[in-house]
């Protein structure tokens, strides 16, 4: 039979040779197994492949997201987003917030700073700011 992370699809044949790994963003996790199963978006198996790695998928850590099933790779979110770990897409900060350094948590613009393209810029002398969003 086949060990975990491996399968085999030629049933006629049981033997452990007869065995091949799964390929990245599919993973199978038990003895014997058929076939691979496609990692959920969000998730993937690890990169290095190795056997031992195939038998689960993982969650995207936040700041990353893989939006197909079967996906080798989590990509960043990108300016302007974030994410939590395990998701297929990254989400855009409210108006008046930037993403944290990591892309993981949207933080509001400080006292005197008004969000323009992703970015707290200073409000203009004379100016007073309102929640972040624009300035008067």
């Amino acid at each position: 039979h086949c060990v975990i992370g491996t399968y085999n699809d030629l049933t006629a044949q049981q033997q452990s040779n007869s065995c091949k790994g799964c390929p990245n963003g599919y993973a199978a996790g038990s003895t014997g197994s058929p076939s691979c199963d496609a990692c959920i978006p969000g998730q993937l198996t690890t990169a290095s492949g190795t056997f031992a790695t195939k038998n689960q998928c993982y969650n995207c850590p936040a700041g990353y997201a893989a939006v197909n099933h079967g996906s080798t790779v989590c990509a960043g979110c990108g300016s302007g987003k974030i994410s939590a770990a395990g998701v297929s897409s990254c989400s855009s900060c409210s108006a008046g917030q930037t993403p944290n350094s990591d892309s993981t948590a949207c933080v509001d613009c400080t006292a005197g700073k008004f969000e323009s393209n992703n970015v707290c810029e200073d409000c203009p002398e004379g100016n007073l700011m309102y929640g972040g969003v624009g300035f008067f």
